[in-house]
């Protein structure tokens, strides 16, 4: 045992905390005066200790706090710290992890004051230490399992990122057919800290939670709405839609005791060392909304950048319908950046599931539809934009694109009538299927083919004329641009030349047989499109003939 600025130390039996002696601290002058340990090679690098103090003193301030610190040449480090109360023993403690770049040969542990300039009252303040103890714990990293990072057979758009290294057991696109499925595969506990953070401060649930999936911000106003099927979740589940970086505000269902209620929590800055989870996690007053036996819910969380600038203000809506809506509570904020850059990743907005009492519960998702227009702004619904998406896409020709792409501009066509053709609650159930819809259209225009086309319609059929089967074949150029069409068949070929958009190239080939099989003929259209000759390939089938 060492001392360190001025301090005495001393054996003192007058008043121990337990055994027959305490170390009495005394002639102190700054706040780091006071007892050290050099504890070089006895510690390693990786490993979270229990670092744990008993202090008490007799005069001086009512409370001080008190730290007990590690020095390895790079700076003070606090491994624990706590307000010790005037005249009563007191148990100072707390957790701390060694980091990788710790100089653990030349380590000092040391209990010091809070410093400051002048130097506080509590800086010459004598007490007494007892049962001073420093306990490794057992390395817990966590290491995947095969099965947690095996693809599960679902896949998301590059848009999406999960909060945490997602654990594909406990998420799913196709458990439920057309709707996100979170599971909750683990109970939060409440005992992660940040560990690249000097006080290695405490998670909440919600950010311990793993698999919230989620996609960043726009501004200057954003609005995300999903609907939740909560017919599977377990008491102690807590889910919903978040809006986040360090500090988070989210609207979300929890499940007590066999029901369900809905509300919102905020939390904001400052951040503490350590934190009540449960506390930080309850619902703002005024929230509340319970929810009976309902097993849907819609949400929606309208986020705005401008209101004032640079901080992030949330209201959040709830439906039962998804047509009427109802506001719970005022906005709630204001959300500001983590200058710790304990969450370098800007403003994100997440769906979330997870688990206080027990594992196995699960909560799908439906849709997660977004708009530029806040309710607050009390615009009217506006379909124009949907409207115009609707009538241009019917104007286009599927020929003109490849088969995939339309396919995909097909699929978010019906999905923008279907919606045009039900109610709407929100601008989001009107932006949604209008910019999924414009998106493929946007796609469509720059895959449109690179190659010209001469575009034919080509027919084929059979039919006997007396006891003699013919073989009729017509190609219709509908193109803009004259053609030459050459008609192949297994009985003979035609060319016919210069043929004018909208006109046709026929010919009804003698098969000279009373009886023939069915097949294919080949029909090929030339013609100078851009400055380049263009030749396209049409096959057209036919039925077999019996003249006889």
């Amino acid at each position: 045992m060492g001392r360190q600025y001025g301090a005495t130390l001393s054996r003192d039996t007058t008043d121990p905390a337990a055994g027959s002696a305490a170390l009495k601290v005394s002639t102190r002058t700054l706040n780091g005066s006071g007892p050290n340990q050099y504890l070089n090679g006895k510690i390693q690098r990786g490993v979270t200790y229990t670092v744990s103090a008993k202090i008490k003193y007799a005069s001086g301030p009512s409370s001080i706090r008190f730290n007990l610190v590690a020095d390895w040449g790079a700076g003070v480090q606090t491994m624990a710290s706590g307000n010790v109360p005037a005249g009563q023993w007191t148990t100072v403690t707390g957790q701390y992890t060694v980091p990788a770049s710790a100089n653990v040969d030349n380590f000092k542990f040391a209990v010091e004051t809070p410093w400051g300039n002048p130097q506080p009252a509590s800086s010459s303040v004598d007490y007494l230490i007892d049962d001073v103890s420093i306990v490794g714990r057992p390395v817990t990293t966590e290491s995947p399992s095969k099965e947690e990072i095996a693809p599960n057979g679902s896949r998301l758009d590059p848009v999406w990122e999960w909060n945490h290294a997602p654990d594909n057991r406990y998420w799913s696109l196709t458990d439920r057919d057309g709707w996100l499925r979170l599971t909750t595969g683990k109970v939060v506990t409440g005992k992660y800290v940040y560990t690249k953070l000097s006080g290695r401060d405490e998670l909440t649930w919600f950010e311990e939670a793993r698999n919230t999936l989620s996609q960043r911000t726009f501004g200057p106003r954003q609005s995300v709405e999903t609907k939740m099927d909560i017919s599977g979740m377990k008491n102690g589940d807590v889910a919903g839609l978040a809006a986040y970086n360090r500090g988070f505000s989210y609207v979300a269902v929890k499940r007590v005791d066999g029901q369900n209620t809905l509300g919102v929590v905020n939390r904001g800055q400052p951040f503490t060392v350590d934190i009540d989870q449960a506390a930080i996690e309850n619902f703002v007053s005024g929230t509340t909304v319970p929810l009976g036996d309902a097993t849907q819910v819609y949400v929606k969380a309208d986020l705005d950048f401008s209101s004032p600038a640079g901080q992030l203000w949330t209201t959040f809506y709830y439906s039962l319908d998804g047509l009427k809506w109802t506001q719970l509570g005022s906005r709630v904020g204001p959300q500001t950046l983590d200058g710790s850059l304990s969450h370098f990743m800007g403003h994100r907005i997440g769906l979330f599931d997870y688990a206080t009492k027990e594992k196995g519960g699960h909560v799908d998702f439906d849709y997660y539809k977004l708009s530029d227009t806040l309710t607050a702004q009390n615009k009217p619904l506006d379909t124009s934009a949907l409207d115009a998406a609707i009538a241009y896409a019917g104007t286009l020709d599927k020929r003109d694109y490849p088969a995939d792409a339309w396919a995909g501009m097909q699929a978010a066509l019906d999905g923008a009538k279907a919606a045009r053709a039900g109610e709407f609650g929100t601008q989001n159930q009107i932006d949604a299927p209008e910019r999924a819809l414009s998106y493929q259209l946007a796609r469509l225009g720059t895959l449109k083919s690179a190659t010209p086309e001469v575009k034919l319609t080509v027919t084929a059929s059979s039919r006997c004329i007396g006891t003699s089967a013919y073989l009729a074949v017509t190609a219709v150029n509908d193109s803009g641009v004259p053609a030459t069409v050459t008609l192949t068949t297994p009985f003979g070929s035609k060319t016919v030349t210069d043929v004018a958009p909208g006109k046709q190239a026929y010919q009804s080939f003698n098969t000279r047989a009373g009886q023939i099989d069915a097949g294919t003929v080949t029909v090929k259209g030339t013609a100078t499109i851009g400055g380049k000759q263009v030749t396209t390939s049409y096959d057209a089938a036919y039925p077999a003939a019996g003249c006889r």
